[in-house]
């Protein structure tokens, strides 16, 4: 009896297991096709980056872009960036057609590593204000945020102010979803 009910909760834990890892592929796929058919002219800019392959699994899988990706593309236009270096940073900054950015990889509170490990200060940057800044780093340091120097509704912005991981962007994701009208 006791190997059944483990068996079963092995399998249970394969199956949710399973659907976590998928999950952000298949949302990333169907939010690019949902993306080119939504004629709102919200733009949103996601920028991923990663610097080797265990950084990419982790970003790719683990950290919510796809769920993101979905839930901005019911709002408007969607730019995924993968490998995002500075210059797109710069580019998506710079340009006010963009309402949201979204930023993923490694960092902390006032900076993100691009695609080439190459560390940008968010405090050096040219910005134009943004309705909504979501910014999946590490957190850490004293230097501000990019919610604090561009977000007009830092209510629905996010930053992180201590050290994090993937795992819990995966899940602001699901809440990003889960609460939307």
């Amino acid at each position: 009896m006791k190997n059944k009910i483990l068996k079963n909760l092995n399998s249970a834990w394969l199956s949710l297991f399973s659907v976590y890892i998928l999950s952000n592929p298949i949302s990333k796929e169907l939010a690019i096709i949902n993306s080119k058919n939504n004629l709102n002219k919200e733009k949103t800019a996601i920028l991923v980056s990663y610097e080797n392959l265990t950084y990419e699994l982790q970003t790719k899988y683990f950290s919510g872009v796809g769920l993101t990706a979905y839930y901005f593309s019911k709002k408007g236009k969607i730019e995924i960036i993968d490998k995002a270096k500075e210059k797109d940073l710069e580019r998506v900054l710079k340009d006010t057609a963009y309402k949201n950015i979204v930023i993923y990889g490694h960092g902390a509170t006032g900076s993100w590593s691009d695609s080439d490990g190459k560390r940008i200060e968010y405090e050096k940057l040219n910005v134009s204000p943004k309705k909504r800044v979501l910014q999946f780093t590490c957190g850490g340091g004293n230097k501000k945020s990019l919610v604090e120097m561009c977000a007009k509704n830092k209510e629905e912005s996010f930053y992180p102010t201590k050290p994090r991981n993937g795992f819990a962007d995966y899940f602001y994701g699901l809440k990003l979803l889960l609460s939307q009208k």
